[in-house]
């Protein structure tokens, strides 16, 4: 075991880079037949994009870490899972993990159990350092070098605050049948609490609590700047929040001096004013009614009609309200500028805009992509598309294919694959399966240079079983009873 883990500790650096760096031509070939090599090893191979090393699964199902020269790492007896906020390397065993920091100490054992982001993105769990893990079903923080900065004795998760560096703690309250919530530093000191209903702080620095079944408003320094007197808050934006008080919905600024008044006693007033930063508009709709979201400025004139289900922003520059029949595009002064029958997410919009934002987006049945003004760049003519964090459409062709294709509509790969994924610049991760039931599947890599761990035998079994995927669906559309 000592071997092993001082062996894991000369990976760590490795584990970590390569994301967004790109292969050269002789490079990615010589990748590509690497992993070739491996894939007629073991039962499952992830290449570490940018390293000489793959994560590789055994007959036994476990994983262990070789070289693309074949050569052993680590004997496929774990889980192992590199972090990329971290130089921690997470060893996982069962429901259990566990962290082993440079110099092979276990800094944390294997006793701690996922929680949060930890069931999703695996590879992701820090956030500037900081991890919320569970230990015997109560949480506690650790840092990145696995050190506990808050205790294991909290009952439920722990939410870090990027923005101001704090950390949120809720805890059950059993004699009120509760929770109450407390701020505290990255050491755990408390700063403010305990309270009812404590949210999170808005970028105006300033969160809402409840007491006494009352609300009011509370900075980061612990000092109550509106006392708990609303049935009502929402959080500040630009120095302004909306609030019930006595029954009236209104809008006050941090002095608590109401700057706008709604008469309509049975608002329902949507948190989606702090989601769109930005934009000086009030969105609220009717309680109990459908499509009646809508929006007003600050001087409460209606700008955008109550007709909507739901609304988001891309980042403040232009605001999309949808129903479940089409999406219209807003300024945000709240004037229509386009509508679609679909828009499509792009995860970059969560990522600082890693690369140019795009969006996929849908007109009648067929999609396309437009720009972040949602001026159409690439036309509406594929089955199905969406967005890649490296600025790629990922589309399906008429003919069943995947493709992956530039902003001009170019195509780079393409093939009879179920899924494409972009790991860098001209490098992909394909992977195709048989849905007859057979459990069968293909998983590899490819570039744009033509290189692939796929054989042309390989490929005329996808082929195959995308034919027969294809037929099936035209057969049920022709089989479909006809409407009266």
């Amino acid at each position: 075991m000592t071997r092993i883990l001082s062996i894991i500790m000369l990976l760590l650096p490795l584990l970590a880079e390569g994301q967004g760096s790109s292969l050269s031509r002789k490079e990615s070939k010589t990748t590509i037949e690497a992993l070739a090599t491996l894939q007629k090893r073991y039962a499952n191979v992830e290449y570490l994009y940018g390293s000489d090393l793959a994560v590789v699964r055994g007959a036994s199902g476990l994983s262990g870490v070789v070289r693309l020269n074949g050569e052993n790492v680590i004997p496929c007896e774990y889980n192992i899972i590199a972090q990329n906020e971290s130089p921690l390397l997470m060893v996982q065993d069962d429901s259990l993990m566990g962290f082993v920091n440079r110099k092979g100490e276990w800094v944390q054992p294997r006793q701690l159990q996922p929680s949060g982001a930890c069931c999703c993105e695996i590879g992701h769990l820090f956030s500037d350092g900081h991890l919320t893990v569970a230990r015997q079903g109560l949480y506690g923080v650790i840092d990145e070098n696995g050190k506990t900065i808050v205790p294991f004795v909290h009952d439920n998760y722990i939410y870090y605050d990027r923005q101001f560096k704090l950390l949120y703690i809720y805890d059950n309250d059993m004699d009120k049948c509760s929770t109450v919530g407390y701020v505290t530093d990255l050491k755990g000191k408390v700063i403010l609490g305990p309270y009812d209903d404590l949210t999170q702080f808005s970028r105006d620095g300033v969160a809402s609590f409840g007491r006494d079944g009352y609300y009011g408003y509370v900075n980061t320094k612990g000092v109550e700047v509106l006392p708990n007197q609303y049935d009502y808050v929402g959080p500040f934006v630009k120095g302004r929040a909306v609030v019930k008080q006595n029954g009236h919905w209104g809008v006050i600024d941090k002095k608590g001096r109401f700057l706008i008044s709604l008469s309509n006693d049975s608002l329902n007033v949507r948190d989606l004013w702090y989601g769109i930063r930005q934009i000086d508009l009030l969105f609220y709709d009717t309680e109990g009614v459908d499509n009646s979201l809508g929006a007003v400025n600050l001087q409460g004139d209606t700008v955008i009609p109550f007709r909507y289900e739901y609304c988001w922003t891309d980042n403040g520059r232009r605001i999309i309200m949808m129903t479940d029949k089409y999406n219209d595009v807003y300024d945000t002064k709240g004037h229509m500028v386009s509508r679609f029958d679909e828009i499509r997410l792009q995860e970059a919009e969560f990522s600082n805009n890693v690369c140019p934002l795009y969006y996929a987006v849908k007109q009648g049945d067929l999609w396309g992509f437009a720009d972040s003004d949602f001026n159409i760049v690439v036309p509406c003519r594929y089955q199905d598309a969406w967005m890649d964090n490296f600025g790629y459409g990922i589309v399906e062709l008429d003919n069943g294919h995947h493709a992956v294709i530039d902003m001009k509509g170019k195509i780079i790969v393409e093939g009879p694959y179920d899924n494409l994924t972009p790991l860098g610049k001209n490098f992909f991760e394909f992977y195709s399966w048989d849905n007859s039931g057979s459990r069968k599947s293909f998983s590899g890599y490819l570039d744009a240079y033509g290189n692939s761990t796929a054989t042309p035998e390989d490929i005329k079994v996808m082929q195959s079983w995308l034919d027969r995927e294809i037929e099936e669906r035209e057969n049920k559309v022709t089989m479909r009873p006809k409407e009266k």
